[in-house]
């Protein structure tokens, strides 16, 4: 039996260590009082909603946990292991062009911080930190679509930059990167500028140096050179065209006019010579033209008629005569209005598109009604009847409704982007099947671009998720 003095010795040592574990459990930095106002202040700049580098998000313990393309930022209970620590310890972060730097005693109480085992604190909620992203079709809110845009802006910028530098100036690629691209700088997004001025650029060279605009061999198999009309949306959506650029406008506005068909319509015609395609300037009997289709690129004569008649009423060109541009309008007009729809989405959104830009509300809200009505239990939209929901007609139809002037807070809005959400993949991309023989890295590229517009459409209004919403459309238009 110990001696009663040693026994009160070892009580009296036993309770000053159980008394320091306690102070220094108190001592532990509370995330977001303490940790959170320095990522904030120091580095939320390049590694937040706007900006992400290195993958790395900072505005939660989740985010740092998760890491970047490096790893965890953070190892709990080991700050000496913590990537964070090092770069700021050897002051590789901030970068050293940027101020104001982490100070000796921000850091240490990173350090002690990441040494307690962000045990205090560190799940408080904060203004800045993005909450969990909610796959709820009733509640999805501006984080998580922010979020779903941040991630399919690179995957875009990456592979159309590939593809227009390395293969050709396409339709299938360029035109929807910038038309995406620069609708999203325009909401705020952080993107990648100089790709895209790059694209803008190269193919802005290549149709305007080409007399008859078809400088690619896709171009020169038919009389009317599509692409003319998606670069138009594509370039017209970075604003107010520089000379340049308008001068490419006008010019397509005068390729269009000139290829309008007899009828009113537009139609990308491919000749065949022995079943083989040949350049549209080469003579073949009749029977030998037939209707190219390359769907949803190029789609129906209506569709293409559709896109033209878009094209022309995007500015007032210079060069064509009132008469002849209004002439060319309304037989275009009369095309649509002696033929059936086509039985396809995009029949249906262009339609949308057109008459609300040409002021016609009653038939916008005709047409309006008929889009809502084909809207999936899963909260997309098919672009046919045999397909399944997907972002390329989820994505057109939100582009169709705002412009109509759905509200972003309405239930279709709603389940629309929760279902966007849910089916992106991890590199921010949209898988899409191909209603046509071209490959699907086409027609899933283009559903990026197009499920990309149509979240960033929804921001115009949107300011805070919504819950179970009922609203109506302006101008008299209601969703059922």
């Amino acid at each position: 039996m110990l001696p009663i003095r040693a026994c009160a010795f070892l009580c009296t040592l036993t309770l000053c260590v159980l008394a320091a574990g306690d102070a220094r459990a108190e001592e532990a930095p509370d995330f977001t009082k303490q940790v959170l106002p320095i990522y904030e202040a120091k580095c939320i700049r390049c590694h937040g909603a706007q900006r992400r580098g290195g993958k790395l998000d900072m505005r939660s313990l989740d985010a740092l946990l998760a890491g970047g393309v490096s790893g965890p930022a953070i190892k709990p209970g080991n700050s000496k292991k913590s990537l964070l620590i090092e770069l700021i310890h050897y002051n590789e972060m901030p970068p050293k062009k940027e101020s104001p730097r982490v100070t000796k005693e921000e850091l240490e109480l990173l350090r002690k911080w990441i040494d307690a085992r962000l045990a205090k604190g560190d799940s408080a909620p904060t203004e800045s930190s993005p909450p969990k992203p909610a796959l709820s079709d009733s509640i999805v809110g501006i984080p998580q679509i922010r979020q779903a845009v941040e991630n399919s802006l690179p995957f875009l910028e990456r592979a159309g930059l590939e593809w227009e530098t390395t293969k050709c100036v396409s339709c299938h690629h360029g035109p929807w990167m910038m038309w995406s691209g620069y609708e999203a700088k325009k909401r705020g997004f952080v993107v990648n500028e100089e790709s895209i001025e790059q694209v803008r650029a190269n193919s802005l060279k290549a149709y305007s140096s080409h007399p008859k605009l078809q400088p690619t061999n896709r171009d020169v198999l038919n009389d009317l050179s599509i692409n003319v009309i998606y670069l138009t949306f594509g370039m017209g959506a970075k604003g107010e065209p520089d000379a340049d650029t308008a001068k490419f406008f006008d010019k397509a506005a005068a390729h269009l006019i000139e290829q309008q068909k007899e009828d009113g319509s537009w139609k990308v015609i491919l000749k065949k010579f022995d079943g083989r395609p040949v350049p549209s300037s080469k003579e073949t009997p009749p029977e030998q033209t037939t209707t190219f289709l390359m769907s949803p690129l190029i789609d129906s004569d209506d569709v293409t008629t559709l896109w033209a008649l878009l094209a022309l009423n995007y500015r007032e060109p210079a060069g064509i005569s009132q008469e002849a541009l209004a002439r060319s309008k309304e037989k275009g007009l009369q095309f649509l209005s002696d033929n059936p729809p086509s039985d396809t989405l995009q029949s249906l959104v262009l339609r949308i598109m057109l008459n609300q830009r040409l002021g016609k509300a009653d038939d916008v809200q005709t047409l309006v009604k008929q889009l809502l009505a084909l809207q999936q239990d899963d909260g997309g939209w098919c672009q046919t009847k045999k397909l399944r929901s997907d972002a390329l007609g989820t994505g057109q139809a939100l582009v169709a409704l705002t412009s109509a002037g759905l509200p972003t807070e309405s239930p279709a809005v709603v389940k629309a982007r929760g279902f966007l959400i849910k089916s992106q993949k991890p590199n921010g991309s949209w898988d899409v099947m191909s209603r046509a023989y071209q490959a699907p890295e086409f027609s899933s590229y283009m559903g990026t671009a197009w499920a990309t517009l149509g979240l960033v459409r929804t921001l115009l209004e949107s300011h805070e998720a919504v819950v179970n919403p009922a609203a109506q459309i302006p101008n008299g238009v209601q969703e059922e």
